[in-house]
């Protein structure tokens, strides 16, 4: 069974492809920032074969480019032209080239420049990040399977369903690329494991326990606007019993504290410090347990001194894990010393 729903009008995707294709414009228009403070407005125009640079609606700029334009994004000092047969131009806002133009294949569906780099997603799902001054692919992986899923109904059939994408960034310094779908989750590309990591699921979110946690949820950006697609999209979540919701919370919990390594330090600082309320709260002995010996593991003890220890305290309850957590943070601390 097909869920169009899910998917917005599916009508002007190509067959095979989960993305649609760009609108078919006669062409595109972008505004450019001004040269400088209350400077004239400035645009760029997108044409087939030609991009216009005007100022006051006045021709100041022109380039010839190869084929029809389907998409515009600008950035600073840089236009990114993408056209319908796979090419991506990039100018300077004088129309100079940048650099030779970018073949990826398929019709792009989304385009993003920021600084030195692009980041283009075709219909087919491919996902490329490109620095021009560097010559360098960033980032080369197919995204299929985040806008595609397939799984069995209650009545187990089988429900296909295509979700949009929503939005998409260059994160991590220009390094790697991040996007959100409608489907209420968010993915950055982790270049080191070269695979997509999930950062931010709106399935947590109907735990009512999270509503403790208000910090969490501004953990990123991402997730907050993951959680407005789920709600405008009406998607299910179902209010669960207080165990699974406590297993909800945890995990929602923990899945912040792993997305702060991709986001940051203030980020994974806020996460943890959600994590260990939470846990003190529950009484999850076994849970804090495991956290701090994996964060002494990583040499991390003196966190677990300064950040978690105090948390714990606030429960009396929990002084026997209290006590063994404190004194693996000394014993670490110490045999740290000795070396």
């Amino acid at each position: 069974e097909d869920s169009a729903g899910a998917s917005g009008d599916a009508s002007s995707a190509p067959r095979g492809f989960p993305l649609d294709l760009p609108p078919r414009h006669a062409r595109c228009l972008a505004a450019l920032p001004p040269r400088k403070r209350d400077g004239p407005a400035r645009a760029v125009e997108a044409t087939r074969g030609l991009v216009r640079v005007l100022e006051e609606g006045r021709e100041v700029a022109r380039a010839a480019i190869g084929g029809v334009p389907a998409l515009l994004d600008v950035a600073a000092d840089t236009i990114c032209v993408a056209t319908w047969d796979g090419r991506i131009h990039i100018l300077t806002h004088t129309g100079s080239k940048c650099c030779l133009p970018v073949v990826v294949g398929a019709p792009p569906h989304t385009i993003k420049v920021a600084g030195d780099a692009v980041a283009v997603i075709a219909c087919d799902g491919d996902t490329t990040l490109y620095n021009w001054k560097t010559r360098k692919t960033l980032v080369r992986a197919n995204a299929r399977a985040l806008f595609e899923e397939l799984a069995p109904t209650d009545d187990e059939k089988l429900q296909y369903t295509k979700w949009r994408l929503e939005d998409v960034e260059i994160a991590g310094s220009g390094s790697t690329v991040r996007i959100l779908v409608s489907s209420g989750r968010s993915y950055e590309y982790d270049t080191d494991a070269q695979m997509w990591i999930e950062l931010a699921s709106a399935e947590y979110t109907h735990s009512a326990h999270l509503s403790r946690y208000p910090g969490v949820s501004t953990t990123s950006e991402l997730f907050s606007a993951c959680v407005q697609v789920a709600v405008r999209d009406r998607l299910s979540l179902q209010r669960p019993d207080r165990l699974t919701a406590d297993a909800h919370a945890t995990s929602h919990l923990e899945h912040a504290l792993l997305t702060g390594k991709y986001l940051g330090e203030s980020a994974q600082t806020d996460a943890l410090r959600h994590l260990v309320l939470h846990l003190t709260t529950v009484a999850d002995i076994a849970r804090l347990r495991a956290l701090a010996e994996s964060m002494v593991a990583e040499r991390q003890h003196e966190r677990v001194r300064d950040e978690v220890l105090p948390i714990i305290a606030t429960n009396p309850e929990l002084q026997p894990v209290f006590s063994e957590i404190q004194q693996l943070c000394t014993s670490s601390a110490d045999d740290a010393f000795a070396l």
